[in-house]
């Protein structure tokens, strides 16, 4: 099993570890390198305790629930104080109402959480036979949610009924790693959110992925015509020595699957392999 060990409020590896520590200690996964094997060992602990939180959260409206029927069928007997009744059931009513809000935000988050282990597990999953044998993956990972962290508050203001509106950039994956061909491969989750009074408005899942193609087995410049033609939201920067292949993916108020990263990774080797570095066919 992989360990965990917690240095000044962020977790990194030395394995071997437990991941039991992560999901209390922190949800802000930096700067850690590991081996496919070791990633899902982390990512089935995470996913052990995402659902041990929603279990938690379970039990806390079942709670809920009994309070509230307790009260109706209390409220009968205490009527007998008719003052005393009243207040205790509005000052009753009022909790349980907090306690049912406070339920489903939390419940919210988890969710929110769960869709993100889930989407780093997919891309595992997708690319697994594309990895380079000796290829680590090398990534940050941000479980807080959108509003957990002053650095991805980017607006606050006020509508123009004195709504307190706010913008939010969340940058929660950076994943890198090296493919078969020794291809260097990153790819950035972000979502943009908007809320009012608390309440998300808008949610705008962004995806961008690198790949920085080995120059000595491609023929970028001979490639690069093609790529633009057949692949049109396709960029090519130049990076070090080479070139940096950019492709991006957007969804507005849905998620975005990780099957969108295997799908243009295929497109872009369907065009590379036309276009070998000479010597190489």
């Amino acid at each position: 099993d992989a360990t965990m060990i917690s240095t000044g409020g962020r977790c990194e590896w030395d394995a071997p570890c437990s991941a039991d520590r992560i999901w209390r200690s922190s949800l802000r996964l930096e700067h850690y390198a590991l081996r496919p094997d070791e990633m899902q060992v982390l990512l089935d602990r995470l996913e052990q305790d995402n659902e041990a939180e929603k279990r938690k959260n379970r039990r806390l409206a079942i709670g809920i629930v009994a309070a509230a029927v307790s009260i109706v069928i209390i409220f009968p007997i205490v009527t007998v104080f008719e003052g005393i009744g009243v207040i205790a059931l509005i000052i009753l009513a009022f909790g349980g109402i907090m306690a049912l809000a406070v339920f489903s935000s939390r419940s919210q988050k988890l969710q929110r959480q769960q869709q993100r282990i889930a989407f780093l597990g997919a891309v595992l999953d997708e690319n697994a036979l594309d990895l380079h044998p000796d290829a680590k993956l090398r990534f940050d990972l941000d479980l807080r949610d959108y509003d957990q962290g002053a650095e991805k508050l980017i607006w606050s203001g006020y509508s123009p009924h004195g709504n307190i509106k706010k913008r939010y950039h969340d940058r929660w994956l950076r994943l890198k790693t090296r493919l078969a061909d020794r291809s260097a491969l990153i790819i950035e989750r972000r979502s943009d959110i908007k809320t009012k009074k608390g309440n998300i408005m808008k949610r705008k899942e962004r995806l961008k992925v690198k790949l920085r193609p080995d120059p000595k087995i491609y023929d970028l410049p001979a490639a690069r015509s093609a790529l633009q033609s057949e692949i049109p939201l396709l960029e090519i920067r130049s990076a070090g020595q080479g070139e940096e292949l950019v492709w991006k993916v957007r969804r507005q108020d849905q998620d975005l699957p990780a099957s969108d990263v295997q799908i243009d990774l295929r497109r872009v080797y369907r065009v590379l392999a036309r276009y070998p570095r000479r010597g190489r066919r």
